[in-house]
């Protein structure tokens, strides 16, 4: 599925916070859609002033809340997501990445980041402006879900798979038409470690691995 990134800048949280401002006076004030006046002033034809008042108030609010949000949630035009990408390895599993895009069409370098630690929760956090970061200097950032874990199938098996998936993925990647064949790999610790693991495989299109603070020898 593609879907366009969105940047948020903080006068739209402002817009959003207006919108639940209305909502609040509203629901405070007893109004509901379905009727012109407050439930207090139903049957009659001269509602309050205040009531005049709030309406006008809220219409206002409302007028601005979509103003602010027109100018600010602007959509970031050419960088493209896709959620959920299936890889296949080597036994039938299936291993979910999420992958940015540059901007313009063409064959680009891939930067490959394998955790355990279910990509979906970093959606909220550093992925999107780490994915945007390497897709606005020409690079496809690539975030995955390690076997068992997240949304990709298989037993999670502590490190003992990584250095195969890790190979299969970088080759799946490298083949994609929008590569160029090179696929680099960057993570911290149990990430740093899987680096390592897929470079004793020797994938033909790992160029370069960026491991840091990487695990013990838990091989040895």
């Amino acid at each position: 599925m593609d879907v366009k990134l969105y940047r948020v800048g903080p006068v739209a949280v402002v817009a959003m916070g207006i919108w639940g401002l209305v909502c609040k006076r509203k629901r405070e004030r007893g109004y509901y859609s379905g009727h012109c006046a407050y439930p207090k002033e139903q049957g009659s034809k001269h509602p309050s002033a205040d009531s005049h008042r709030h309406r006008k108030e809220s219409r206002l609010l409302v007028v601005l809340a979509l103003i602010l949000t027109a100018s600010y949630a602007r959509a970031d035009e050419g960088i493209r997501n896709q959620f959920g990408v299936r890889t296949p390895m080597r036994d039938g599993v299936n291993l979910s990445s999420d992958i940015w895009f540059p901007r313009e069409p063409g064959r680009y370098p891939i930067i490959l980041f394998r955790t355990p630690y279910v990509k979906a929760e970093g959606m909220s956090g550093f992925v999107p402006p780490l994915a945007e970061f390497f897709a606005e200097h020409g690079y496809i950032f690539v975030i995955q879900d390690t076997r068992g874990r997240g949304d990709s199938e298989g037993a999670f098996n502590f490190l003992f798979s990584e250095g195969k998936d890790g190979y299969d993925t970088i080759e799946w990647l490298a083949a994609q038409p929008w590569s160029n064949g090179k696929v680099g790999m960057i993570g911290v610790s149990y990430m740093g470690t899987v680096q390592w693991l897929a470079a004793r495989e020797h994938p033909p299109h790992l160029v370069c691995i960026m491991p840091t603070g990487p695990s013990g020898r838990y091989f040895n």
